[in-house]
């Protein structure tokens, strides 16, 4: 016999029905949230050519943690590892068809070949909410606004948390005063807070020379954005919706292809060691495949993350199941008699456990029925068919009442 491993494989879950639950409150709050911002729902193929990913990829962390295989046919096929490529893919091909802006989101299961820890794993749910066809740093503005309301609504203080924003473009801007290299210095500081200061200096030499490493640290320590009309636009706006924003000159997620402001949702307490939501501007990747040129700003935000925020900070959702009714049965009723009355407790909206255990005796029916935490426990025997009732027993209430069919199929 074949033994199997009763866990699944490393950085993988099983959803048992808890787990779904606090899953499916999370996946509420996202369409919720979405809905009232004017985003619609969409979804793709969890497996894309891998050619789709190429061409955003670059220095794509995302990519190089992908899982990729050849299949049948000799196709190199990709899990999807982001959502972004996928949206890029469908509003490349349809986007004449959309009113602009186009306003989407989506949940999709992401799939990262990386080192499981908290806050990471090699499978989890992603949001993604994206803004297509704005060139005004509203679409920033809204983005944001509404990263911050999922975080209202799953009861995170926003006192809580900080929102860092930079504008790449600007960077780059800087940057290409003290080498042609910008490239190379971002993904070096993107990197900063992984590495030994040693080691950012020692990287940085390589690129830079020793004279203009200062001039690479007055831009990262500068608190100054003046310079960037974007995000001058972008606090100006920020303060008539009292979100603070914080001006982080290290914060160049996804230099790859975001293309101005970006931005990170962090705990400003430091419990989670990585960022909340992040997301940006991408306003080349859409024609990248093909399509228009279309001005473009997503976000992103995996469950895994969400969920340590709210262990750290003590959010809980009550897992409590419970039925409105248990229908007893007998073995010499006729079942149609059974199934009628469910299927008319079921019409009007109400949750119903019927026995489907012909084993059981009545008091056995009952103990299963407290123990799943049904409300009502329904008996209909030779004595109730004979005047047309039905029984009735309230469990929360250690009472019964008998009523006529008649009148419970009419009620």
């Amino acid at each position: 016999m074949i033994k199997i491993n009763k866990n699944p494989l490393k950085g993988f879950k099983d959803y048992y029905p808890e787990d779904f639950f606090q899953l499916k409150h999370l996946f509420d709050i996202f369409d919720l949230v979405s809905s009232s911002f004017g985003y619609l729902p969409y979804d793709g193929p969890v497996i894309e050519n891998s050619d789709l990913y190429e061409a955003k990829s670059g220095d794509n962390i995302a990519y190089e943690e992908s899982y990729r295989f050849t299949d049948k046919s000799g196709r190199s096929l990709t899990l999807r590892p982001e959502m972004t490529p996928t949206f890029a893919r469908m509003i490349a091909k349809k986007s004449s068809e959309f009113k602009k802006p186009i306003r989407m989101y989506s949940v999709p299961v992401i799939f990262r070949y990386e080192k499981p820890q908290k806050g990471r794993s090699r499978e989890f749910f992603q949001y993604n909410a994206d803004i297509v066809g704005v060139g005004s740093v509203m679409a920033e503005l809204e983005i944001i606004l509404l990263s911050v309301n999922i975080l209202d609504k799953l009861g995170l203080n926003r006192d809580n948390f900080v929102i860092r924003v930079n504008d790449l473009s600007f960077m780059k801007s800087s940057l290409g005063k003290f080498s042609t290299d910008t490239g190379g210095i971002l993904k070096l500081i993107d990197r900063k807070d992984k590495i030994t200061t040693e080691d950012f200096e020692n990287s940085l030499l390589k690129i830079v020379e020793r004279p203009k490493l200062d001039n690479i640290y007055q831009i990262l320590n500068n608190e100054d954005y003046s310079q960037s009309n974007s995000l001058k636009e972008l606090f100006s706006f920020a303060s008539s919706f009292d979100i603070n924003l914080k001006y982080d000159p290290t914060i160049v997620r996804g230099f790859d292809y975001y293309s101005g402001i970006v931005f990170e949702i962090w705990d400003k307490l430091g419990k989670v060691k990585r960022s909340i939501f992040g997301g940006g501007r991408y306003d080349n990747l859409i024609s990248l495949f093909g399509g228009e040129n279309l001005p473009s700003v997503g976000v992103g935000c995996s469950d895994t993350v969400l969920f340590s925020v709210m262990s750290e900070y003590g959010i809980s959702t009550h897992y409590d199941i419970s039925y409105d009714y248990f229908i007893s049965t007998f073995p010499d009723i006729e079942l149609k008699t059974y199934a009628n009355v469910a299927s008319n407790l079921r019409d009007k909206g109400l949750s119903v456990l019927m026995n489907v255990n012909q084993d059981w005796n009545l008091s056995k029916q009952l103990e299963y029925a407290v123990a799943q935490k049904c409300t009502n426990f329904i008996i209909i025997g030779e004595n109730e068919l004979k005047k047309n009732t039905l029984i009735v027993k309230n469990l929360l209430k250690s009472s019964q009442q008998e009523i006529s069919l008649n009148k419970f199929f009419n009620e």
